[in-house]
């Protein structure tokens, strides 16, 4: 069986976002499941130096906003920059009420994580608090007294904190980050090289068929 392609988006990351509307077509152009799993990358980037939370210099995290606002606009994508000076725009409650809300399933993982990156990134909601969340994921018509228990979930956390560490072992370095077996992909902009590699791969597979 082939390898699925492993999404890693980020809520803090607009090119999490721009990635979450072009990753799936690219799976089904090439017959490979698409497993969405949400990081928060501070944690990640964190672990991978020792030095907890990296910090962002001003001049870059200003090019990032003005680029990733000018790709959304390219690409016809809503696009609305949370309220607040500076990131982060999420929190590790919102990854815990993500895993604790799918509870394994793949389809509502995909739903809900496509959902809370389009409040922050389309709608210009930060998701860095309980209320915030209670309030951002009201479209799945759950009480706030679910979501908070969500939030504060054992396993969410639990479930996040494995993807912390697969994510830190394939060597994710940025969001969004994109693994197929040993493979690895950085950026929204790393997509149609993805594209253009499992057509390689599939084109190699065909070709070794055909020798046999």
């Amino acid at each position: 069986m082939a390898d699925p392609i492993i999404f890693y988006p980020a809520f803090g990351s607009p090119y999490s976002y721009i990635a979450a509307q072009l990753i799936d077509e690219v799976g089904q152009k090439h017959d490979r499941e698409v497993l969405w799993r949400p990081v928060r990358l501070g944690t990640v980037l964190g672990r991978l130096d020792n030095t907890g939370r990296p910090s962002i210099s001003p001049k870059k995290l200003a090019y990032w906003r003005h680029d990733a606002e000018r790709v959304c606009r390219l690409r016809g994508l809503p696009f609305v920059r949370p309220d607040g000076p500076e990131p982060p725009f999420d929190c590790d409650e919102l990854y815990n009420t993500c895993y604790a809300l799918a509870d394994g399933d793949e389809a509502q993982l995909r739903t809900i994580t496509l959902a809370a990156l389009s409040v922050i990134w389309a709608q210009g909601q930060a998701l860095k608090t309980v209320d915030a969340i209670v309030a951002g994921l009201r479209r799945f018509n759950l009480s706030s007294a679910l979501v908070k228990r969500y939030a504060a979930s054992e396993s969410g956390r639990v479930r996040h904190e494995a993807v912390i560490d697969a994510a830190v072992a394939s060597g994710m370095i940025g969001a969004p980050w994109i693994t197929v077996g040993a493979e690895t992909f950085w950026g929204h902009d790393r997509i149609h090289h993805l594209d253009q590699w499992l057509a390689a791969q599939g084109q190699t597979a065909h070709q070794g068929e055909a020798s046999r």
